[in-house]
């Protein structure tokens, strides 16, 4: 601490600045003491103690009580909005009231994240929370712990494993993939071969501009190969070239539902081996307590079990 000698506060009790305020406000020892709940012996070893302390009578008794001198005034003055400070720092615990307060949350998660969940966040929101607003960071797992770490997020809904003691993380339902179609641009039985699998071009979506995945990884081990014509970080554009063109792609389980709802596409289990994720939500542990931050929390969590709940059911 930059301009303070820690060793000076050792020589002295903190305590008597607080008799050193009631005592100018109560003008009275007997009343002060009352107030401080302390005996009369130990409120005037107080008084005593701090008249060594700062070299000043600081009270002097008169037939109107006992007055402050002119140091006692002056250190009153200095003292009293210190200890205010002091007292709503730790007892004023920090509120956040969702109805009526105005906050700004900086959320990070992939685009299908907020293709699935963003709409249904916002109508809650715009019922019972009219002043808050929200942010969506684009992230993805390779980066999400970094911007936790350099709070540039407040919360990340993230299919990341990475762990960091900076970062809180609660691994909420876990997800696969589907492979979808338009319909109309695509006519096969069901369920999905393999065959048809790689008779058609495929997009494909990847955060680091891979060509291959997972899935070509298993088809290569029957000797097979597909053709991914298409890469792309993103899934926005994806239903637009299912419409238009013979292609599959294969998407989280989350997006599933409600592309084929929305664009009357056909969906199955993809035809070979593919990873499971879990859909985590990360905050950075030094924001853990906040009142508004917990909030959110709680939100997003409801809100991805109803969604999942909905997805299982319609399964």
């Amino acid at each position: 601490m930059k301009d303070i000698n820690e060793n000076d506060f050792g020589k002295i009790d903190l305590n008597l600045l607080i008799v050193l305020v009631i005592m100018a406000e109560e003008r009275s020892v007997t009343n002060a003491a009352k107030r401080l709940h302390l005996g009369q012996p130990a409120m005037s070893a107080a008084l005593k103690r701090l008249r060594e302390m700062f070299d000043d009578p600081l009270f002097i008794r008169t037939s109107r009580g006992m007055l402050p001198t002119t140091r006692a005034e002056k250190l009153v003055g200095f003292f009293r909005p210190v200890l205010q400070n002091v007292h709503r720092a730790i007892f004023d615990f920090p509120s956040f009231n969702p109805a009526a307060d105005s906050y700004n949350f900086r959320i990070g998660m992939s685009d299908w994240v907020e293709h699935w969940l963003m709409a249904d966040l916002l109508e809650i929101l715009s019922a019972e929370a009219p002043g808050i607003t929200i942010t969506v960071l684009g992230s993805d797992p390779y980066k999400d712990l970094q911007m936790i770490r350099d709070d540039k997020a407040d919360v990340i809904i993230s299919v990341g494993k990475d762990l960091t003691q900076e970062a809180g993380r609660e691994n909420l339902v876990q997800f696969g993939f589907k492979t979808v179609w338009d319909r109309k641009q695509i006519e096969i039985e069901k369920p999905l071969s393999i065959e048809d699998f790689i008779k058609y071009d495929h997009l494909l979506v990847s955060y680091r501009g891979a060509n291959q995945s997972l899935i070509d990884s298993q088809l290569a081990l029957s000797e097979r190969k597909r053709t991914v014509r298409y890469v792309t970080p993103n899934f926005a554009s994806q239903p637009l070239i299912l419409s238009r063109l013979p292609v599959f792609t294969t998407v989280p389980e989350g997006l599933v539902d409600v592309w084929c709802k929305r664009y009357d596409f056909d969906f199955d289990d993809v035809p070979v081996e593919t990873s499971k994720y879990h859909l985590s939500l990360l905050w950075n542990n030094r924001r853990e307590k906040e009142p508004a931050i917990e909030w959110i929390l709680h939100k997003l969590k409801a809100l991805i079990a109803g969604k999942t709940k909905s997805i299982r059911a319609e399964q």
